[in-house]
């Protein structure tokens, strides 16, 4: 796998907060203002990293939107603001071309390689051919 390949899952679902109100686990994430939550179906038990700052860049429509709130096992919340900018069943990319595995690790405070090695079999795996630069195979 190239770190280049996209990492995409759909959006959800959307859930609204309000000013003061928490999202996730620990309340570590607290609405400034109200604003419109997207729900992206993907967690640690699929291997996105657990430890995810709030802040992590999550991609959607080539608007990069932060994690809100704490990664749950099966999901996780960004904020998209009170703008109608993504709709449910949009594609979420966690890493890719546009968005670097490096830049996700440091947010998770580790290295690229854990990230893809922890990725579970719950997730759909996609593998093509590349060609080799080197003896010109495939």
């Amino acid at each position: 796998m190239k770190t280049s390949d996209d990492t995409k899952v759909e959006h959800h679902c959307d859930s609204r907060s309000k000013k003061g109100q928490s999202v996730g686990y620990g309340a570590t994430w607290v609405a400034k203002e109200d604003t419109r939550l997207a729900v992206i179906a993907i967690g640690y038990g699929d291997g996105y990293p657990r430890n995810a700052e709030n802040g992590t860049p999550i991609l959607v429509n080539g608007v990069k939107y932060p994690l809100s709130g704490r990664v749950s096992m099966d999901m996780i919340s960004i904020d998209i603001g009170n703008e109608k900018t993504i709709n449910v069943g949009d594609e979420a990319i966690l890493w890719g071309e546009n968005l670097p595995l490096e830049t996700i690790a440091d947010y998770a405070k580790t290295v690229p390689y854990e990230l893809l090695c922890g990725v579970t079999g719950r997730v759909e795996k996609r593998f093509s051919r590349v060609k080799n630069e080197f003896n010109n195979r495939s």
